[in-house]
């Protein structure tokens, strides 16, 4: 029989002031922390609480994740789409966020209370309140000048000579990391651009019509990527490569590429020893070409079925690791 907790906090940006809590919590109160963030709060005033991770089987319940990871391309395969893995970055946020919603709810009841703050991001990452009806919701103020002060300093940081130099580059906004060095040789190359595929159509196959999500789910996950989808024309007159696809504007460009026959080139862009899904999906499968800087990295994106792999190296990560002193 699960436990039944009575508030579930979800904090994950700093707020102003993390006492304001204490006059939304209880002295008999049942807590469930379900981020770090929430959890640093509670430790600093020293009230109990359980985390996500210790009301679930982790192994099992990351295999009911995957499992569903692999609904999703047998989705592709029957269809013959050839898009919905275009996309599988951001439909997976809502696998995932499903079968998280669905273990809160057996862990709470009618008179559950949510605390969490106001800067939460309602993108492709929304709040669990949106998808669990609790007894009442609360929220502590986020710590804007905390935010302010720290973007400041990240872009004092920024500021030099060089880097002023890039934000009037027009050709360093376009052709990123090793693509910069290869620009002249991409701009020699004239693309058109008639056709533009729209994938809602793909969206529909698992939103809100099919029983893909479950009930609670399905709207806002079709809402969020109908609106992340929105068609919209690429007036590129020169080739671009890619390097990770993700984003409304990667999309479109990567859709007018692929209706109007012209080559989808990605060049890596950072180390891959840590191997992620997200690789496969939004950098392998979606390529005609990769353009990588080793062989092991060739051999890895061989095994996850590239069609093919060029070793090219890097310039920008051909860097000496400076100790410090």
């Amino acid at each position: 029989m699960p436990l039944t907790y009575t508030v579930i906090v979800e904090i994950s940006n700093k707020v102003s002031d993390i006492n304001a809590i204490t006059s939304y919590l209880h002295q008999n109160d049942r807590i469930l922390s379900v981020t770090p963030y929430s959890s640093y709060v509670l430790d600093k005033l020293g009230f109990e609480y359980d985390t996500f991770e210790s009301i679930i089987n982790v192994e099992q319940f990351n295999n009911d994740v995957i499992n569903r990871y692999d609904y999703l391309e047998q989705v592709e395969n029957k269809y013959s789409t050839g898009y919905l893995n275009l996309i599988f970055s951001d439909i997976i946020h809502y696998i995932t966020l499903d079968e998280f919603v669905e273990v809160l709810s057996n862990n709470i009841n009618e008179r559950t209370r949510y605390i969490g703050d106001e800067g939460r991001s309602t993108g492709l990452m929304p709040r669990i309140d949106e998808f669990i009806k609790f007894n009442s919701s609360k929220f502590l103020e986020r710590d804007n000048k905390y935010y302010l002060l720290n973007k400041i300093a990240h872009q004092r940081k920024r500021v030099t000579l060089k880097n002023i130099e890039k934000i009037f580059n027009k050709d360093y906004l376009s052709y990123r990391c090793d693509n910069y060095n290869l620009r002249n040789v991409f701009k020699s190359y004239r693309v058109e651009t008639e056709r533009c595929h729209d994938l809602s159509r793909e969206v529909e196959l698992f939103t809100p019509s099919s029983a893909f999500f479950s009930e609670g789910i399905r709207s806002k996950a079709y809402e969020c990527l109908m609106n992340v989808l929105k068609t919209y024309r690429i007036k590129d007159e020169h080739f671009k490569p890619f390097t990770f696809l993700s984003g409304n504007a990667l999309y479109n460009r990567y859709l007018q590429y692929k209706e109007n026959d012209i080559p989808k080139v990605f060049y890596q862009h950072g180390s891959y020893l840590h191997q992620s899904l997200m690789l496969k999906y939004a950098e392998i499968q979606v390529a005609d070409v990769n353009l990588v800087y080793n062989e092991f990295t060739r051999k890895m994106f061989e095994k996850l079925g590239a069609k093919d792999v060029r070793v090219v190296g890097s310039n920008v990560y051909n860097v000496n690791i400076k100790k410090k002193k």
